[in-house]
């Protein structure tokens, strides 16, 4: 992908490129590139403390990277990795997603959302009503919108001391998941879940629990302006059920592909964007899809190791640069505002790498 890395450093909004195809050949379609790229350092902060609904002490900790020489204040974009156990180390999490975002001119800030023990966990699905016949599947669903809220909480108390010294332009801030983390994102515009419900994607252990809508919860936090959901819930997974995607509020990004996930799971994900009610003027609902046998569920947590398996690595980074592209292009419009996304996103550019191994769809 030389064409790809050197695009990287160009003063461009967009800009054609032939690109390498698998069988030796080459193909051409269009990358959005940020105006202006930058060195990213990175810095990681413990203990970000609050109490669960519980009473426990939750302890979150992040990592923050910032462009260098970028002028502030800076959009923020929080990032939640995937993973049902959680994590504690945000170090190594979604590493290659915060790096690109922030080399564009934000601030990354990498969540590492840790899971709980068993004793605490039995005691959190009894709380919130899950029966005893089903399989308890709220992983750490119910806390991940949480601990988004509080390290939001802790970044505004940090903006305004001599530690970030007003780096931070908070009135400006999306939410990038993957996977669970998607489900994240939902959340946090809009929409609604049953924990009582939640199984896991095909019915857990096969036991059928009905689903009413009267036990839909919100966690709604209106500082997210616009969410980017790869490898995101459908409707009957994980507590979403189809009335929740309608409430859904604010542009949307989601990305999957055609093997992301289980039988019938691409396609379940895919539902969640055709329930999402057409966009209001400007804000913006966008799909894009990977239609190759690369496109497994870790390519869209930008990790090339699963898909260089079936695809290659050439392949495969060159589906990653599409979802860099969408992604990027999608935040310049919905939190920069530059005319030449949006342009890009509705009347531009993915339509040259429309074909049949990458579509787009908006509404």
């Amino acid at each position: 992908m030389r064409c790809f890395v050197a695009l990287l450093y160009i003063s461009l909004a967009w800009v054609g490129c032939a690109s390498p195809s698998p069988e030796g050949g080459t193909h051409s379609y269009d990358l959005y590139m940020p105006s202006t790229t930058y060195d990213v350092e990175a810095s990681s902060f413990q203990d970000i403390v609050y109490d669960d609904v519980l009473g426990y002490a939750r302890a979150l900790n992040i990592t923050i990277y910032r462009p260098l020489e970028a002028p502030l204040p800076l959009p923020v974009v929080l990032l939640s990795h995937g993973g049902s156990q959680g994590k504690t180390n945000p170090e190594i999490a979604l590493v290659e997603w915060a790096r690109r975002v922030a080399s564009a001119g934000y601030i990354s800030v990498v969540i590492a959302h840790p899971g709980r023990d068993q004793d605490s966990y039995d005691e959190l699905c009894e709380y919130l009503g899950v029966s005893e016949e089903i399989q308890c599947a709220l992983k750490i669903n119910w806390e991940r919108p949480h601990d988004v809220s509080r390290v939001l909480d802790w970044l505004e108390e940090k903006n305004e001391s001599d530690e970030l010294s007003g780096a931070l332009g908070l009135d400006r801030v999306a939410h990038l998941g993957h996977s669970a983390g998607a489900g994240c994102s939902m959340m946090l515009v809009g929409a609604p879940r049953n924990y009582v419900c939640a199984q896991p994607y095909g019915g857990g252990q096969g036991i059928e629990h009905p689903c009413d809508e009267a036990d839909l919860v919100t966690k709604v936090d209106s500082r997210i302006k616009a969410i980017l959901a790869f490898s995101n819930q459908g409707p009957a997974q994980d507590g979403f059920m189809e009335t929740s995607f309608a409430q859904i509020e604010g542009p949307v990004l989601i990305g999957t592909g055609s093997e992301d996930g289980d039988d019938g799971e691409p396609e379940n994900r895919t539902k969640a964007f055709e329930l999402l009610n057409p966009s209001e003027e400007k804000s913006g609902r966008f799909l894009v899809f990977i239609d190759d046998p690369g496109a497994v569920h870790t390519l869209f947590s930008a990790e090339l190791d699963g898909c260089a398996k079936i695809r290659g690595e050439v392949r495969c980074k060159e589906m990653r640069s599409w979802l860099y592209s969408a992604a990027i292009a999608f935040l310049d419009d919905t939190l920069k505002e530059v005319p030449e996304a949006g342009l890009w996103l509705r009347d531009g550019a993915p339509s040259t790498f429309i074909g049949a191994d990458v579509s787009w769809s908006q509404k």
